[in-house]
């Protein structure tokens, strides 16, 4: 009865979890530029998470903050800026893979803002922000 209760309990968590991310995201889909810019540095990765979901979403010039996070402590936080410059550049990949070594984000991050550099007309593309 006891490995019930837990496995109910760690379901209840998980949908409270969920709910709250899902909140969390569509606030951010429609978050200013600044608060964009807060949650990528708030200590907790739910807010870092929605954060790189929306600027993928929005298409917001703001690469390089994504290129940052590709070296985050978390993972799903590290592989939404992944995903989001993927988003970003219809397709380009260059990692990093989920668990690599700090040298392969590293070489990732590079390859990253090597593509950047080399790509000017996609930068255009993305929706402009002010500094």
């Amino acid at each position: 009865m006891l490995a019930v209760q837990q496995y109910q309990q760690a379901v209840w968590k998980q949908a409270v979890f969920q709910q709250q991310l899902g909140f969390l995201c569509q606030q951010m889909n429609t978050a200013t530029v600044p608060v964009l810019k807060q949650a990528l540095r708030h200590p907790s990765p739910m807010y870092r998470y929605a954060g790189a979901l929306a600027i993928g979403n929005r298409r917001f010039a703001m690469q390089e903050e994504l290129i940052g996070l590709l070296q985050d402590d978390d993972v799903y936080v590290q592989q939404m800026a992944r995903q989001s410059l993927v988003k970003m550049t219809k397709g380009q990949d260059f990692g990093p893979l989920p668990g690599c070594a700090c040298s392969d984000e590293e070489e990732a991050m590079q390859q990253w803002r090597d593509w950047w550099r080399a790509n000017p007309l996609a930068v255009k593309s993305l929706t402009a922000i002010s500094k």
